[in-house]
């Protein structure tokens, strides 16, 4: 990431059809005063789906994807 926050958007065409568990840590709104706080976010795509997500200044994001459980 640089130095300006901002917002970046994932496709996610490029998983195989069906239903997967994304879990998404990213950085917290107070991420200028307190830097090594986390969100994590776990929802249900799709390869029709994309993700939205907010970075902080300096900040990033990590997404693990796997094959939903039934």
């Amino acid at each position: 990431n640089n130095n300006e926050a901002r917002q970046v958007t994932i496709k996610t065409s490029f998983l195989p059809a069906g239903e997967y568990t994304a879990t998404i840590y990213s950085d917290t709104e107070d991420a200028s005063t307190n830097p090594n706080r986390l969100l994590k976010n776990v929802r249900i795509i799709r390869p029709t789906d994309s993700l939205t997500i907010s970075l902080a200044a300096g900040g990033g994001f990590v997404v693990h994807i796997e094959p939903k459980s039934n």
